[in-house]
């Protein structure tokens, strides 16, 4: 557990409103993560481990490719709504904690094509696991946001898992047209020379130097800063994958 920060789906989403760009809308995933390394057809496999891993408590050195479905639901037959690939292996001595590198590939509904690219730690046994979403493709270019992973199932004799997965993303910020000065280009004999606009041009002051300057300093109160919170609510989208079962 993270020292002072509260964790889990609903404290993100808090943390989410406190943000500078809480006026943007919020795009919220919900899916399950099926990660299967036993059976005919395994979605995760170890492709290595370390001399030592079978010595290791936690399976430290041991790295596994995935390509695990992501669906509406729990259930093994609940609709695809995308899959997760990459790798995560054990990167921890101590407790079970993975270190997680994968792209959540969508592949049905409006993310159709689009990805989202997780980078993070995954201490598997702890209730709640954040990892950061640290860019995307499609729809979610120059993504940034949270996911948030919580185990739905887990069977210690085989090793096989489901996985609940909630994942916050903000919309892009609107571009913004900042107005820059224009330069005017005058032609001098060899040389081009630019120069900016400018409105008013600096005078420097008149010194007597039989005049010696004294300055005395004023007291400033030393007030606190003033804070100004934001007090609009977040305008956010409610995405959910809406739920099938065969």
């Amino acid at each position: 557990m993270a020292q002072g920060v509260e964790l889990g789906p609903k404290a993100v989403e808090k943390w989410f409103q406190k943000l500078p760009h809480a006026k943007q809308k919020v795009i919220k995933l919900h899916f399950y993560f099926h990660d299967i390394v036993t059976g005919k057809n395994p979605t995760a496999i170890t492709i290595a481990q370390s001399n030592m891993t079978a010595k290791s408590s936690t399976f430290f050195g041991s790295v596994a490719m995935i390509d695990d479905p992501l669906t509406v639901g729990p259930e093994p037959n609940s609709t695809i709504v995308g899959r997760a690939q990459g790798i995560y292996g054990s990167a921890d001595q101590n407790e079970a904690g993975l270190l997680m590198t994968m792209n959540f590939v969508f592949t049905n509904g409006k993310y159709n094509g689009s990805t989202l690219s997780v980078l993070g730690r995954n201490p598997v046994f702890h209730q709640y696991r954040e990892m950061p979403i640290v860019g995307g493709s499609g729809i979610f270019r120059l993504a940034q946001g949270i996911a948030t992973a919580k185990t739905y199932w887990f069977n210690t004799s085989s090793g096989d898992a489901i996985v609940e997965y909630n994942v916050m993303v903000p919309t892009p910020a609107p571009e913004v047209d900042v107005p820059r000065p224009t330069a005017q280009v005058e032609k001098s004999t060899d040389v081009l020379v630019a120069t900016a606009k400018v409105e008013a041009k600096y005078v420097p002051p008149q010194v007597d130097e039989n005049v010696v300057p004294i300055v005395e300093a004023e007291k400033v109160k030393d007030e606190p800063a003033k804070v100004v919170e934001n007090s609009s609510k977040s305008n956010q989208a409610d995405v959910e994958f809406d739920s099938e079962k065969k």
